[in-house]
């Protein structure tokens, strides 16, 4: 793929988020469209065209229509289906918009791509303590700061797991990692 024709998919693509911030969705999906036609180039990764199917995605679910929006996300995955990044992304934007089906199945294929980050193990751990599945949200929260001991949000969504589990010393104890890091925190970014 040349350089030109790179610079405009990023164009589009950024064109396209701005417009879905300020929900002009009909320019937002114009732009989607476009980039997407120059991604039909046998030259342009398949990670670029998952990508500009994702912000497609994106603006469709933001917009309303979430059948249509979960339906080019599935396209987008099929591209890449060991980008655990990509797969991680699919599954936040689908439970940041309740779309808590989706999200499982994202973080299931994120999940057996092997590649197991804190963020990621984190992320299903907060699917299944909104599932009300909290042993199971426990175990994904612990093995979060197994793998990450300095996630906040790892540390702070296993104290509560622990306390609505009745589990008070480890409650305690999660919180005070919590506090401490997020102290540890405040610290560096006051330098």
């Amino acid at each position: 793929m040349n350089d030109d024709m790179k610079k405009q998919i990023a164009l589009l693509n950024n064109q396209a988020f701005e417009c879905s911030e300020n929900e002009n969705w009909g320019q937002a999906l114009e732009c989607c469209n476009k980039a997407l036609s120059l991604c039909a180039d046998p030259e342009v990764p398949a990670s670029t065209r998952a990508r500009v199917l994702y912000n497609k995605a994106m603006v469709l679910i933001k917009k309303g229509d979430v059948d249509r929006g979960t339906e080019v996300l599935k396209t987008a995955s099929d591209l890449v289906p060991d980008d655990v990044h990509f797969l991680t992304d699919c599954g936040l934007l689908c439970y940041n918009n309740q779309c808590f089906c989706e999200a499982g199945f994202y973080y299931s294929m994120a999940e057996r791509t092997g590649q197991l980050s804190g963020a990621l193990l984190n992320n299903i751990g907060v699917l299944n303590f909104t599932n009300g599945e909290y042993e199971q949200a426990k175990e994904y929260f612990e093995r979060a700061v197994v793998a990450d001991s300095g996630s906040l949000d790892a540390w702070y969504n296993l104290a509560d797991t622990y306390e609505v589990l009745g589990e008070k010393e480890k409650c305690e104890f999660a919180r005070q990692r919590y506090f401490n890091l997020e102290k540890k925190s405040d610290i560096i970014e006051e330098k």
